[in-house]
Protein backbone atom coordinates (compact mmCIF):
# COMPACT_ATOMS: atom_id res chain seq x y z
CA UNK A 1 0.00 0.00 0.00
CA UNK A 2 1.38 3.95 -1.63
CA UNK A 3 0.36 6.21 0.77
CA UNK A 4 1.78 9.38 -0.73
CA UNK A 5 3.20 8.57 -4.73
CA UNK A 6 5.23 12.04 -5.75
CA UNK A 7 6.72 12.68 -8.99
CA UNK A 8 10.78 11.79 -9.06
CA UNK A 9 11.03 15.66 -9.64
CA UNK A 10 9.68 16.66 -6.94
CA UNK A 11 11.19 14.12 -4.67
CA UNK A 12 14.41 15.09 -5.70
CA UNK A 13 13.23 19.13 -4.65
CA UNK A 14 12.61 18.26 -1.51
CA UNK A 15 15.96 15.91 -0.88
CA UNK A 16 17.93 18.85 -2.04
CA UNK A 17 15.88 20.95 0.19
CA UNK A 18 16.35 19.11 3.04
CA UNK A 19 20.29 18.48 2.60
CA UNK A 20 20.32 22.63 2.09
CA UNK A 21 18.76 22.86 5.47
CA UNK A 22 21.36 20.82 7.08
CA UNK A 23 24.45 21.86 5.65
CA UNK A 24 22.99 25.49 6.45
CA UNK A 25 22.18 24.52 9.61
CA UNK A 26 25.37 23.35 10.31
CA UNK A 27 27.37 25.74 8.95
CA UNK A 28 25.73 28.54 12.13
CA UNK A 29 26.68 25.79 15.07
CA UNK A 30 29.03 27.46 17.48
CA UNK A 31 32.18 24.93 17.58
CA UNK A 32 31.64 22.38 20.15
CA UNK A 33 35.00 23.84 22.29
CA UNK A 34 33.09 27.46 22.62
CA UNK A 35 31.01 26.04 25.56
CA UNK A 36 33.41 23.36 27.54
CA UNK A 37 33.56 23.73 31.07
CA UNK A 38 34.00 21.49 33.95
CA UNK A 39 31.34 21.53 37.08
CA UNK A 40 32.33 19.89 40.23
CA UNK A 41 30.09 19.47 43.06
CA UNK A 42 31.21 20.34 46.14
CA UNK A 43 29.87 20.59 50.01
CA UNK A 44 29.15 24.24 49.77
CA UNK A 45 27.91 24.49 46.27
CA UNK A 46 29.67 23.97 42.46
CA UNK A 47 32.89 24.32 41.51
CA UNK A 48 33.70 25.39 37.89
CA UNK A 49 36.78 25.41 36.12
CA UNK A 50 36.99 26.86 32.45
CA UNK A 51 39.25 25.79 29.53
CA UNK A 52 41.25 28.70 29.79
CA UNK A 53 42.49 28.36 33.71
CA UNK A 54 39.66 30.28 35.24
CA UNK A 55 37.93 29.25 38.32
CA UNK A 56 34.66 30.20 40.01
CA UNK A 57 32.11 28.75 41.81
CA UNK A 58 28.41 28.98 42.76
CA UNK A 59 27.59 28.96 46.64
CA UNK A 60 23.81 28.97 48.27
CA UNK A 61 22.75 32.27 48.94
CA UNK A 62 22.22 31.50 52.73
CA UNK A 63 19.44 31.39 55.32
CA UNK A 64 17.05 32.84 55.59
CA UNK A 65 15.51 31.93 51.77
CA UNK A 66 12.52 34.18 50.72
CA UNK A 67 10.08 32.49 47.87
CA UNK A 68 11.56 33.51 44.47
CA UNK A 69 14.70 34.05 45.21
CA UNK A 70 18.00 32.27 43.47
CA UNK A 71 19.14 29.41 44.88
CA UNK A 72 22.39 30.05 44.00
CA UNK A 73 24.52 33.39 43.49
Amino acid sequence: MVLFRESVPALRRRRMFVVGALIAGGLTVAPASAGQFLARRTHRGLAIDLPDGTRGRLVPKGWPRRPGDPTFV
